[in-house]
């Protein structure tokens, strides 16, 4: 018998599953899929890879270079996009970029409408926002509310309007980034996590592993000494006074501890935790036979008229995406709370996403012959107010036997999936070494 069972091996369960191992504890992990990553994943179309959703590797996040050794990271060949965004606006396109890290596009931001779409006086209003955070180098797991110097938090929406953050820098900049990287279209995120979420967008560049975000969770699955079983469903959690017992695939086997790492449905589903708010993303994949230039720029909706939240050129950064061919990723979110996917907002069609790609990058609609398409229901949970702020670094354990772990318990990013796994592994392990 191994001591900790991991139910769950996308990017939680994987640190988990790490921290574990690096901390002398025997685990099984189990995941009902046929490969490590959940969420995090990568398909072969032919020769041209695609992520499973329109997904962001940012070069800051902390937890990432402390969860692989340093080979690892080498090994997954980060290729950066520019450190900024497009945004397009009614007046035209507009830069977002830091002229210190990506001097050649400073001709371009002289030449974009930033003036009418992003006035410097509410950008000053907007650094100003931004200070508290700026003080910190952490992960918000890594903070109690204590650090965050108070006890409270509203919606990301008030706290803009509180700052004077209301004219074309809020329509054309924050406003959009809070849809394409949040899913977040009514300004309901936790303020302390959406100023987190900016800051990292300042201190890094969104990137992409060149062989696809699957890299990414392939290389963390390389697990030595723990037992991986896949392919392995697990319907029931039962505490016992000396242990958890699981079934999986209709057998019983017996641990000491468990860690509930799967998406917040199924761990309500098995011991009963509640289920947060979630959003949905549909992505459309194209290649394009005409030449397009993207200026390695990720591309967001400041004029409120496209059908899409984002948009990418991947091989400008990572041509092994798509070899000889050039490929663009389209998506937008899908506001909805754990109910139909297409309840809540109309899904645009082909033609439509088509449309407003082939005006982004200034080609025909004609030319983009569409690879796939993803529709994931509850791709990111809501953090909302004071969910951020009261994050504990310890990881409570129910009936003294299960913690769990996953974005849905912490910030709905990568950095925070693997900080939940890596807290509920430690607080499991110290109970162990107290033995």
């Amino acid at each position: 018998m191994t001591e900790v069972a991991i139910i769950g091996a996308g990017m939680a369960g994987l640190a988990a599953a790490r921290t574990l191992s690096q901390a002398g504890v025997r685990c099984t992990l189990f995941d009902a899929a046929d490969r490590v990553g959940g969420l995090v994943r990568s398909e072969q179309h032919g020769e041209i890879t695609v992520d499973r959703g329109l997904q962001f590797f940012n070069t800051w996040y902390p937890a990432v270079k402390e969860i692989l050794n340093p080979g690892e990271y080498s090994a997954l060949k980060i290729k950066n996009f520019q450190p900024g965004i497009n945004t397009v606006t009614r007046e035209g396109s507009a830069l977002i970029i830091d002229p210190v890290r990506a001097p050649s596009m400073v001709p371009k931001l002289l030449r974009s409408e930033f003036s009418s779409a992003l006035r410097l006086g509410e950008l000053v209003r907007m650094r100003n926002w931004l200070r508290s955070e700026l003080m910190h180098r952490s992960s918000l797991e890594l903070r109690g509310p204590s650090r965050f110097g108070h006890a409270s938090d509203e919606p990301v929406a008030e706290s803009l309007t509180k700052a004077g953050i209301t004219g074309p820098v809020r329509q054309n900049a924050v406003d959009p980034i809070l849809r394409a990287f949040l899913y977040d279209h009514g300004g309901e995120t936790s303020a302390e996590f959406a100023k987190w979420v900016f800051v990292t967008l300042l201190r890094g560049t969104l990137a992409l592993p060149e062989r696809g975000m699957g890299d990414l969770a392939a290389t963390m699955g390389r697990l030595g000494g723990v037992r991986v079983e896949l392919n392995s469903q697990v319907s029931a959690v039962d505490v016992q006074p000396n242990g958890v017992e699981l079934t999986v695939n209709g057998k019983t086997e017996r641990f000491s501890h468990a860690i509930v790492a799967t998406s917040a449905q199924a761990a309500h589903e098995l011991i009963g935790t509640a289920v947060p708010e979630h959003r949905g993303q549909s992505t459309w994949w194209f290649t394009v036979s005409d030449e397009v230039h993207s200026d390695r720029l990720v591309t967001v909706d400041g004029s409120g008229e496209l059908c899409i939240d984002l948009a990418a050129e991947v091989t400008s950064v990572a041509p092994a995406y798509a070899p000889g061919s050039q490929l663009i990723a389209a998506a937008t979110s899908q506001p909805h709370s754990n109910g139909d996917f297409h309840a809540a907002r109309d899904l645009p069609t082909e033609m439509q996403v088509r449309r407003d790609v082939a005006s982004i990058y200034d080609c025909s609609p004609e030319a983009l012959e569409l690879v796939t398409r993803h529709d994931i229901p509850d791709a990111l949970p809501l953090v909302g107010p004071n969910h951020a702020i009261q994050a504990q670094p310890a990881a409570e354990l129910l009936d003294g036997r299960v913690a769990v772990a996953g974005a849905h318990t912490a910030t709905s990013t990568i950095d925070g999936a693997i900080r939940s796994g890596q807290r509920s592994a430690r607080a499991i392990a110290e109970l162990l070494a107290e033995k």
